[in-house]
């Protein structure tokens, strides 16, 4: 997984907390004498590290949120047992087989080793960290492909990203508003 770029070279300020206490410096990041590298380039590399960090992040982010959101769903309709309306466990199921599809598309959930990525493939998540690692590699500016892989992840990505969040806006509100409606129990006890 993405974690953050390394500094471009350039003028920075470093603040160190401690409880209530602070100190703050000034620093000089230097270039690497050995590279050929360019202020613009090593500027380059950092935005779009950034940027595709960025991206990784959201991905994971709604990753985790739909799974929250399976989860909800499948412990409401649970603590309802035998009393939840078929209408209910149906909308609940429906949902969540749109949400699944949505995270079959981001990620692959049986990659538990490098070899399950042979046997099972990669995912959107997993290409988007390809290209980090790839730009993240030694001192240069992103390559034009680079830029070209990345801005086609990211319209994947946001198709999906953009199907989860009309599901949670509407479906999950139209959920709500059946529960309501149904004026069924919103906490439940053991």
């Amino acid at each position: 997984a993405p974690g953050g770029p390394l500094a471009a070279p350039g003028k920075y300020t470093f603040v160190v907390k401690m409880g209530n206490d602070s100190i703050s410096r000034d620093c000089v990041v230097l270039p690497d004498p050995n590279s050929m590298a360019t202020m613009e380039d090593y500027q380059l590399q950092h935005q779009f590290l950034i940027e595709v960090r960025d991206k990784f992040n959201d991905t994971q982010n709604a990753i985790k949120d739909i799974w929250a959101l399976q989860a909800q769903m499948d412990a409401y309709v649970s603590k309802l047992g035998d009393t939840a309306p078929q209408a209910l466990k149906d909308s609940v199921e429906a949902i969540k087989k749109d949400l699944s599809a949505i995270v079959d598309v981001l990620y692959e959930k049986r990659n538990k080793s490098v070899q399950d990525m042979l046997n099972y493939g990669i995912k959107l998540n997993d290409k988007l960290s390809g290209v980090y690692n790839a730009a993240a590699y030694g001192n240069f500016k992103p390559s034009a492909n680079q830029y070209l892989v990345y801005d086609e992840l990211k319209k994947q990505i946001n198709e999906q990203l953009a199907l989860y969040q009309e599901i949670s806006v509407t479906r999950v509100n139209a959920l709500n508003k059946m529960i309501s409606g149904l004026n069924l129990p919103v906490i439940i006890s053991n």
